[in-house]
């Protein structure tokens, strides 16, 4: 996928993957690992390191990690995310929030994929935090990632949408409600339905109507509506015979 400013970045995170037990064999080869790395100085060799410690993907790598994100070389900070992209763990949050704040565009938006297999509750506030960033590429990241969540959090995470002060973040996931296509997405919609931004007013009204065949001029007439009607409709939103 490629981001608004045109950078190509990766879809979502990668496999899910949890922290390993390390042995005390294993824990052992990575503190050493650890040691070379802090030994050198030379960016080659410790971003050579930091693809051997794979093999040592232990808890133990979080506090190694935290260090790595204060080092001057963006490409160490960059590396030190996609080490973290695709863990499951809630643990990882902590260093991703760091990463969000950080001074290169990249790095923040490689926190955000990093976030991606996460089914803790914590990804949503997190992307919240990400539909508010002041780069393009990250909210798009954000965008993104929210449509891969389990349901409970994706759509939390579509509610922090439409509460972002960034228009396309409101517009795209009024496009995603759209496409999910449940009882709970209109509801979404509906709300957006008074919206004081006329694009994104017009836009939840299309999708509104779109989706249960219904045209409504305000939030209040809608939520009324719906309420009186809403269980004519099955879950994909097919009338009822």
């Amino acid at each position: 996928a490629s981001g608004p400013g045109g950078g190509g970045f990766p879809s979502v995170a990668g496999e899910p993957r949890d922290f390993l037990d390390l042995t005390e064999s294993e824990r052992a080869q990575f503190l050493a690992l650890e040691e070379k790395f802090w030994a050198t100085e030379d960016l080659d060799t410790r971003l050579e390191i930091l693809d051997e410690m794979e093999s040592y993907y232990g808890r133990e790598l979080l506090g190694f990690m935290g260090k790595l994100l204060t080092q001057p070389e963006e490409d160490l900070r960059l590396r030190a995310v996609e080490l973290l992209s695709g863990n499951t763990s809630p643990a990882i949050f902590p260093l991703l929030e760091r990463a969000l704040a950080d001074a290169s565009a990249d790095v923040r938006v490689e926190a955000v994929y990093a976030a991606g297999q996460v089914r803790a509750g914590a990804v949503v506030d997190f992307l919240g935090k990400a539909y508010g960033n002041q780069d393009g590429n990250v909210r798009f990241a954000a965008m993104e990632v929210a449509e891969e969540l389990t349901d409970r959090n994706r759509l939390q995470a579509y509610q922090r949408g439409l509460d972002s002060p960034y228009q396309e973040v409101k517009l795209g996931t009024i496009d995603s409600l759209q496409f999910e296509a449940t009882h709970q997405a209109v509801d979404l919609l509906i709300g957006q339905l008074d919206s004081p931004d006329p694009d994104t007013q017009r836009r939840a009204r299309h999708s509104v109507d779109w989706l249960i065949d219904q045209k409504f001029s305000s939030t209040a007439e809608g939520r009324a509506w719906w309420e009186e009607n809403r269980n004519r409709y099955d879950a994909e939103l097919v009338l009822k015979e």
